[in-house]
């Protein structure tokens, strides 16, 4: 450790708050609120500008009265433990949340963040609880780090705030790139002519539903599960063998779309550039003669025909869609040399998605090892970094 920093805790150097849920239903706690109330889905990116949710002053009158202020770091406590995030405006939060209001005598808020954001996993692994884990706020104050001076703090924001937003404009790039590509589909999607076609997914393509036993195949097959599916992505990102799967799969083929078909996994929707079997919870489409096989997944793909399938879905527990549902679902058809004009077109805006999200993924990578370093006191940032980051 090095001279001048200490050991110390959590709660030794902030004060930890946690929020409740006003009862639901009651409209006079929700209806026109005004006030950012926070759930652990809101933290998902680690810094809190809005939420999904506001209450009113009565209904933060219910759960306590307080607000996290600007700054705040927050610590998820229940289900997903340990995840941080830090607050851009004043908040409530739910009771699964805890909040900190910190001693600046002793630490700059903002590094309180990098320290929650260090600590994750080990919070997490702290979590206990048969039906929900979860830990609560005395344990949180016992986490221990440890602290350097302030101005070494300010120098360690600072510089990870600076990797920070570069990621943040990559991220601006990928999301500003999806957009377009989206609407560049669409138009061309829309585009019409004498030579289209009224028809339906059924039409143009085949549903494989043979089914084959692991015993029958060899054992390094690929086998393609729910999980394995990147949601709102063409990818699939891994893969188990069939020597580790008991029940039936369905075999596909290269250029087959897989499309996910219990409600939660709608989104997923995936084009098989190799060969294997998948779940039966994926259903197995072949374009024939009348489309491309491209077209085909991004007209399964599209949010207009996950929205259908949603609507069609059926069952109680898990809603699954079927196979007559999803070629039921009516589209217009180009010609054959159209289809393969616009997958052309939407494969070149992927192919930018692609690289735009891989540096993004990168720089994360980048990021999580520097701040390990700095917070573990192996890299001392030079005083002359003072006067390019404007540190006092």
């Amino acid at each position: 450790m090095p001279d001048k920093w200490t050991t110390t805790t959590l709660g030794e150097v902030a004060e930890w708050y946690s929020g409740g849920t006003p009862k639901a239903g009651e409209p006079k706690f929700y209806h026109g609120g005004t006030i950012p109330w926070v759930v652990i889905a809101d933290m998902a990116n680690g810094e809190i500008r809005e939420t999904e949710t506001s209450i009113t002053r009565d209904g933060l009158e219910q759960i306590g009265g307080r607000l996290a202020p600007v700054e705040s770091t927050l610590v998820s406590m229940y289900a997903t433990v340990g995840r941080a995030a830090i607050t851009h405006i004043p908040v409530a939060t739910n009771q699964a949340i805890a909040w900190s209001v910190v001693d600046q005598k002793k630490m700059i808020p903002r590094f309180l963040f990098l320290i929650a954001q260090s600590l994750e996993k080990e919070i997490a692994s702290a979590a206990r609880g048969a039906t929900q884990r979860n830990i609560n706020r005395a344990m949180l104050r016992e986490f221990q780090f440890q602290l350097p001076t302030l101005i070494e703090q300010r120098r360690i924001v600072d510089l990870v705030s600076s990797v920070d937003s570069y990621i943040f404009a990559l991220q601006q790039q990928a999301d500003a790139a999806r957009a377009a590509r989206n609407a560049v589909l669409s138009e061309l999607l829309s585009a019409g002519g004498e030579d289209w076609t009224e028809t339906t997914l059924g039409d143009i393509s085949n549903f494989i539903s043979l089914r084959v036993t692991p015993a029958k195949l060899d054992a390094v097959t690929p086998y393609v599960g729910l999980e394995h599916l990147v949601p709102r992505s063409a990818e699939i990102s891994d893969w188990d063998t069939v020597r580790s799967i008991s029940s039936s799969v369905t075999p596909f083929e290269p250029g087959d779309t897989l499309f996910g078909r219990l409600r939660p996994y709608l989104h997923k929707v995936a084009f098989a550039g190799f060969a294997g079997t998948c779940s039966p919870e994926l259903l197995v489409l072949r374009s024939n003669t009348k489309c491309d096989a491209g077209f085909l997944y991004l007209l399964c793909a599209l949010d207009s025909t996950i929205r259908k399938c949603v609507a069609m879905s059926a069952g109680t527990r898990m809603p699954r869609t079927s196979t007559s549902d999803l070629a039921s679902i009516e589209i217009q058809l180009p010609p054959v040399v159209e289809q393969q004009r616009i997958v052309s077109v939407i494969s070149s805006l992927d192919e930018v998605i692609r690289s735009t999200e891989q540096a993004v993924a990168g720089s994360k990578r980048l990021r999580s090892g520097l701040l390990s370093d700095l917070l573990a006191g192996k890299h001392e940032i030079p005083e002359s970094y003072d006067r390019l980051f404007g540190v006092t």
